[in-house]
């Protein structure tokens, strides 16, 4: 099995390296085209399955999402869910962590293979890749029908109705950086755009946790994903996205283009990692 804590390190100094080269394309590459020009308009949206999935994983107890930048969801979100600690997709979820090392952009990567709720089906059939190695077919199958009981058990969606005008209001505020992205750098690196789309999904829950999942369809379509958590707020306790923000986005779609070379390599790459990631003696 991949090593879920060293590889990605590789793959995120990859993806860092990209992002550098993103930031300085005007004096390398072609010139930029204005974002209002490309053929990709993203909208900022702030996605229930990121939220659903993000709350099972916080009540499961995984540290990445764990932590209460945004203060005033986090709370309210262990208010509402208080007793749903011990739900069976709640005990699942806790059990693929220890035993297939489900966490971090795993748990994210589930969210965008799901239809949105309630259906919560799968939007392509799980494989023992997708919707990432590390949940395996069997028990991606098995967590999806313990999420659909979760969202009906616990009564989701008065939640997402509760706090549907703050999401609008962390989406309106995080487009207003997203318009300043060009979207054609990724064409001019690659050399190509994936035949599907660019999705950008504000994550309230994450908060320093960034990710960049994919959906490829039967067809050959991609679906490219950056899901940007949440780590600042204004006087008011809402939402708040500077500048820095910018480079993220980036970043994460440099993994939407990449990660795929991490599974179809791993094997090869494994020692590499382990190489890279032992510590040097102390001389």
């Amino acid at each position: 099995m991949i090593s879920v804590c060293k590889l990605p390190r590789i793959f995120c100094g990859i993806c860092l390296l990209l992002t550098v080269q993103a930031a300085g394309a005007e004096t390398s590459l072609a010139p930029v085209r204005n974002h209002n020009d490309s053929s990709y308009s993203v909208m900022a949206e702030v996605d229930r399955r990121v939220e659903l999935l993000s709350v099972v994983a916080r009540l499961a107890a995984y540290s990445e999402y764990v932590n209460n930048q945004f203060k005033s969801y986090a709370a309210d979100v262990d208010a509402f869910f208080a007793n749903y600690r011990n739900h069976p997709v709640v005990e699942y979820a806790s059990k693929l962590r220890s035993e297939r090392g489900v966490s971090y952009d795993a748990v994210m990567s589930m969210a965008v293979h799901l239809d949105p709720p309630p259906k919560l089906t799968q939007r392509v059939t799980f494989t023992e890749k997708a919707p990432d190695p590390r949940w395996g077919k069997e028990a991606a199958e098995r967590f999806a029908d313990l999420l659909r009981r979760f969202y009906s058990d616990a009564n989701r969606e008065r939640f997402f109705q509760a706090h549907e005008a703050m999401y609008k209001t962390a989406a309106a505020r995080f487009q207003l950086v997203l318009n300043k992205v060009d979207f054609d750098w990724y064409r001019r690196f690659y050399g190509e755009l994936p035949v599907g789309t660019f999705n950008l999904y504000v994550g309230l829950l994450n908060g320093g946790g960034n990710y960049g999942p994919k959906v490829v369809h039967t067809d050959g379509t991609e679906d490219l994903y950056a899901i940007i958590g949440t780590s600042q707020t204004d006087s008011a306790g809402l939402p708040v996205y500077g500048e820095e923000v910018l480079s993220l986005i980036i970043h994460e779609y440099n993994h939407s283009f990449i990660n795929h070379l991490l599974f179809e390599n791993d094997q090869q790459l494994n020692a590499a990692g382990e190489k890279v990631s032992t510590p040097s003696p102390i001389r």
